[in-house]
């Protein structure tokens, strides 16, 4: 996944890494957040905001609150 060019392959990569609910993935989709590519970003944020887990919740609303102009918030 880390070494994939095409963000529609990565953003795929993304959320199936989210929906696995291990807490090993946190640091993952947190690197994710910072990636250029918006659907890339969106993935991740959502896969940490309904992780059901507080360390990953946390990590989506500091996104949130420091990124106010991402349209998928």
């Amino acid at each position: 996944m880390l070494n994939e060019e095409d963000s529609d392959v990565r953003a795929k990569f993304v959320e199936l890494v989210g929906d696995s609910k291990n807490p090993k993935v946190i640091p993952i989709l947190k690197a994710e957040l910072r990636n250029p590519h918006k659907e890339v970003r969106s993935w991740a944020y959502s896969s940490l905001f309904y992780f059901d887990n507080p360390e990953a919740e946390k990590l989506a609303e500091k996104f949130k609150r420091e990124n106010p102009n991402e349209d998928f918030l």
